[in-house]
């Protein structure tokens, strides 16, 4: 009702991307733009195609085809980009950084090279996360429907040299599987924050339960995370992407920072 009641009030119409802050039930605007305003640029940048141009063109009866433009899939590019959103977790009080289904980024960035793992690696560094060269802790609390499909992802975790803390049921569950675990309970919340604040904790793969209860231990230690800018991932699937960003840092990849036509000039790599 919000978004409606602001567009009313704007005289807007059609699609559009709208930023707000609730707080105290007023309503903050942070920014009102068009809904193409992120991925279309983005596109742009990296296919080279002035995209807003030529729908603009389009709009006034121009057909893509005499913009200068065929018609199918665009040819192939050497480019490998990963998007990566951007948060701004430290900066609103008493929000969960589980992510959900509302947009909680705040923006974006972009990791390019014709290398998979390496674009991974650079999105992953722009977008503020931290890599440890020594393996130190790693806190995991999964709910009872991601334990069995993290699986594959925590023995990769082990493999990879990682001290895994887990709670109660998860430990129970690793244990269960063969994977070494140190359980922590609920009380533990205080010794885990002196880890962090000490970077004894390199990151914290943490699945929330049904709810948004601050009192809840995950809620308190993913806020707590975010405090000291320690990496929490909701998602296994960004966990497992951060897992293949670290195998990057760990064989100390000197990466290069050229510009998009450097780039498209190189020889596509992907999983090298």
């Amino acid at each position: 009702k919000y978004t409606t009641s602001i567009a009313r009030k704007l005289n807007i119409k059609g699609l559009l991307n709208i930023q707000f802050i609730i707080k105290d039930d007023k309503v903050y605007v942070i920014e009102v733009n068009p809904r193409a305003s992120r991925t279309v640029p983005i596109m742009s940048k990296v296919t080279g195609i002035p995209m807003v141009n030529i729908a603009v063109s389009a709009i006034l009866g121009k057909s893509i085809k005499r913009a200068g433009y065929g018609t199918g899939l665009y040819k192939k590019s050497n480019l490998v980009c990963v998007k990566m959103p951007v948060f701004s977790w430290q900066k609103l009080n008493r929000i969960d950084p589980a992510l959900a289904p509302e947009m909680k980024s705040t923006g974006e960035v972009l990791g390019i090279d014709t290398n998979y793992k390496r674009a991974l690696y650079k999105a992953f560094l722009a977008g503020g996360y931290k890599f440890k060269k020594a393996k130190q802790r790693v806190l995991v609390s999964l709910n009872d429907h991601f334990k069995q499909p993290a699986l594959p992802m925590l023995k990769r975790l082990f493999r990879h040299g990682f001290f895994i803390m887990a709670t109660w049921g998860t430990h129970k569950f690793l244990e269960k599987n063969g994977i070494p675990s140190k359980m922590i309970e609920k009380f533990m919340i205080d010794k885990l924050q002196k880890r962090m604040k000490n970077g004894r904790l390199s990151f914290i793969i943490n699945t929330p339960t049904t709810g948004k209860n601050s009192q809840h231990s995950g809620f308190q230690i993913r806020t707590i995370a975010q405090i000291y800018g320690v990496p929490t991932f909701s998602s296994i699937d960004t966990a497992n992407a951060f897992l293949t960003a670290y195998k990057v840092f760990d064989k100390e990849t000197k990466l290069e920072y050229n510009t998009i036509t450097d780039y498209r000039k190189k020889k596509f790599e992907w999983f090298k």
